[in-house]
């Protein structure tokens, strides 16, 4: 990871925690769905690949996503044709991210 994406990942992580509570929009639920409207902003404000990368890659790390959840956006993302690097960078990044955490009750499991 770039010293470029630390200084990123810490500013974005900054300006979430300035932010007052519930006002957040939740509107768009999964990783996918998250990836693919930053992808759309991006482009609409000509962004080329390297830039799109880049940004996900600061999306990803600063959200701490766990590598189940970075592998399903991947999967989603490449029956969408998203592309082979975008598919690339979700797998280098599902390799380092951390694995999901599950809880477990009797008769019960819970994923976070």
């Amino acid at each position: 990871m770039s010293l470029s994406v630390v200084d990123d990942v810490a500013e974005l992580r900054a300006a979430y925690a300035a932010q007052p509570p519930g006002t957040i929009d939740t509107t768009l639920t999964t990783l996918a769905e998250h990836i693919g409207f930053l992808i759309f902003k991006l482009r609409s404000i000509g962004a080329d690949e390297a830039e799109l990368l880049h940004h996900i890659e600061v999306l990803l790390v600063a959200s701490c996503q766990n590598r189940t959840a970075i592998r399903e956006a991947r999967d989603t993302l490449q029956q969408l044709g998203y592309g082979d690097a975008l598919a690339k960078l979700l797998t280098r990044l599902a390799r380092k991210a951390k694995p999901a955490r599950h809880f477990s009750l009797p008769n019960h499991t819970f994923k976070t």
